[in-house]
C-alpha cells in the first residue's frame, strides 16, 4: 500500500495562507460610524471630511461642535455616541411618532437643541436627562405633538430659554411639567392650542423674565398662575378668547369681619398672583390708614397688612383704592378693588 504524504497538506496550506490573508484585507473594517442610522452616518461623514464610515475616530467625533440631521425616519440609542464635544444640534423632519429613551445620552456639552418640523407625537419623560449643560431648547411647528408627559425636562438645570411654538395640537400641559427649570429666564408658549393652565404651572419659576402665551385657547387663568413670578418684564397673553383678562384686586380683612371693632388689619389680593409690583393709593372715608398705598408685590398673591382706624364711633369707615396702576403686559389688565367697608356696627377706637 502507498503511503500517504503528510508533508502535501502542509505544502498546500502554506499556499493557501497568503490568498485568505490577501482576502481578508478587502474586508470593510469594522468600527467607525457604520452601523449608525443611514442619515446620522453620512452628516457625521460629511461634517467630519471622512473618506467613509469606516474611517472617522473618535477624535472626529469629539471634535464636531454642530450637526443636522433632516428627514430620518427614526434613531437608535448610541446613533450619537462619542459627540462629546457637540454644541448645537437641530432635528428638522424628523418621521417617527417618537424619541427612544437615552437617544441625547453623553451630549453633556450640548448648549442648543431644536426640534423642528416633525411627526413626533409625545416625547419620552426624560428623553432630556443628563443634558447638564443644555441653555436652549426649542420644540416648533411639531404638527402631531399632542401631550408632554411630567418630568420630560427633568434635569435640565442650565436651561435658560425654552420655546415652545406652533405646536397645533398641544392643548394641555401637566401640572409640574417646567419642574426643576430653575434657571429658566425666557419660556415661549406661542401659538399652539392650549385650552387651559393647569394651577402651579409655573411654580418654580422665580427667575422667568419674558413668558409669552400669545395666540393660544385661554379662556381663563388658574389662581396663583403668577405666583412666585417676582421677575417678569415682558408677559404676553394677547389673541387668547380671555383676553384682556381681568385680573380682580381685593382688599381682605385678616383680623375678622367688617364689622369687628376698630382697629382692622387691612391688605391687598390678587388670585392669580401680581405679574408686577402693585401700588395702589388709598383713599380711607371715616378713618385712617397706617400707609398711604396698598401694595402688592411681584409675583405675591397677597400684600403687606396696614392697619385702618375709625375715626367715629358708630360711623363706618371706608376703604378704598383711589386709582390702580395699568399694566405694560399684552392682554392682561387691572381692575380696582371695591370698597371696603368696615365697622359698619362696631365702636370707635378706644
Amino acid at each position: 500500500m502507498r503511503k500517504r504524504s503528510i508533508a502535501s497538506p502542509v505544502a498546500r496550506f502554506g499556499t493557501i495562507m497568503p490568498l485568505l490573508a490577501a482576502a481578508c484585507a478587502t474586508e470593510p473594517e469594522t468600527g467607525g460610524v457604520c452601523d449608525r442610522t443611514p442619515g446620522v452616518r453620512d452628516e457625521i461623514v460629511r461634517v467630519t471630511g471622512a473618506p467613509d464610515c469606516g474611517a472617522v475616530t473618535p477624535a472626529d467625533l469629539a471634535g464636531i461642535a454642530s450637526l443636522d440631521l433632516l428627514g430620518l425616519r427614526g434613531l437608535s440609542v448610541g446613533d450619537l455616541a462619542g459627540l462629546t464635544g457637540l454644541e448645537t444640534l437641530s432635528l428638522v423632519g424628523y418621521l417617527s411618532a417618537t424619541l427612544p429613551e437615552g437617544v441625547f445620552s453623553g451630549l453633556t456639552s450640548l448648549l442648543g437643541l431644536s426640534v423642528f418640523d416633525t411627526e413626533l407625537e409625545t416625547l419620552p419623560a426624560g428623553v432630556f436627562s443628563g443634558l447638564t449643560s443644555l441653555q436652549g431648547l426649542s420644540i416648533r411647528a411639531n404638527d402631531e405633538l399632542a401631550t408632554l408627559p411630567a418630568g420630560v425636562f427633568s434635569g435640565l438645570a442650565s436651561l435658560r430659554r425654552l420655546t415652545l411654538m406652533h405646536n397645533f395640537e398641544l392643548a394641555t400641559l401637566p401640572a409640574e411639567v417646567f419642574s426643576g427649570l430653575a434657571s429658566l429666564r425666557n419660556l415661549r408658549l406661542t401659538e399652539n392650542v392650549l385650552a387651559s393652565l393647569p394651577e402651579g404651572v409655573f411654580s418654580g419659576l422665580e427667575g422667568l423674565e419674558l413668558l409669552d402665551l400669545s395666540a393660544n385657547r385661554l379662556a381663563s387663568l388658574p389662581e396663583g398662575v403668577f405666583s412666585g413670578l417676582a421677575s417678569l418684564e415682558r408677559l404676553d397673553l394677547r389673541n387668547n378668547p380671555g383676553a384682556p383678562f381681568e385680573l380682580a384686586l381685593r382688599f381682605e380683612r385678616t383680623d375678622g369681619t367688617g364689622t369687628d371693632a376698630s382697629p382692622a388689619s387691612v391688605r391687598l389680593v390678587l388670585a392669580e398672583g401680581a405679574p408686577a409690583t402693585i401700588v395702589a393709593p388709598l383713599s380711607v372715608e371715616g378713618g385712617g390708614a397706617s400707609s398711604s398705598a396698598a401694595l402688592l408685590p411681584a409675583g405675591s398673591t397677597e400684600g403687606p397688612t396696614f392697619a385702618v382706624v375709625q375715626h367715629t364711633a358708630g360711623r363706618p369707615t371706608i376703604v378704598r383704592a383711589s386709582s390702580v396702576p395699568s399694566l405694560t403686559f399684552g392682554g392682561l389688565s387691572l381692575v380696582a378693588p371695591s370698597d371696603l367697608v368696615l365697622f359698619s356696627s362696631g365702636v370707635g377706637r378706644p
